[in-house]
């Protein structure tokens, strides 16, 4: 229900931006988020007694937490990929293209007009840029 609250307030609050309200909402979210926290500590409390009971649940209970992790096939330019060192190859492929520089082309054509152009620009600036300035 709390949970229901606080998504009410953040919709009414979105749409007036009332500060007491907002307020308010941070007070809900704060209890909320303690809720939880005692709530997962509970269970694992009774995971631990349980486990301090039989024997066997506390072998179940480090077997579980030494399970390795998981990281699902990656999807390459050749089709899904399930191995390590070719997700990591994967990986280094995709940091290359995208941190790769880029090449410009070249021309002395276009260079040369921009060369032209920023000097007009500059020298017609400065010529103007020093008139106005230098009046008393």
């Amino acid at each position: 229900m709390k949970i229901r609250e606080k998504y009410r307030l953040r919709k009414l609050w979105q749409f007036c931006r009332y500060p007491p309200l907002k307020s308010e909402l941070n007070k809900l979210q704060k209890a909320i988020r303690k809720e939880l926290k005692t709530h997962k500590e509970h269970v694992w409390d009774e995971i631990l007694s349980d486990a301090n009971i039989d024997p066997k649940a506390i072998h179940k209970l480090l077997a579980r937490k030494r399970k390795p992790v998981i990281i699902p096939p990656l999807l390459g330019y050749h089709g899904l990929i399930d191995n390590i060192q070719d997700k990591a190859n994967l990986f280094m492929e995709v940091l290359e293209e995208s941190f790769k520089e880029n090449c410009l082309p070249y021309d002395d054509d276009h260079i040369d007009l921009v060369d032209r152009e920023v000097h007009r620009y500059f020298r017609n600036y400065r010529t103007r840029d020093l008139r106005h300035h230098c009046q008393p």
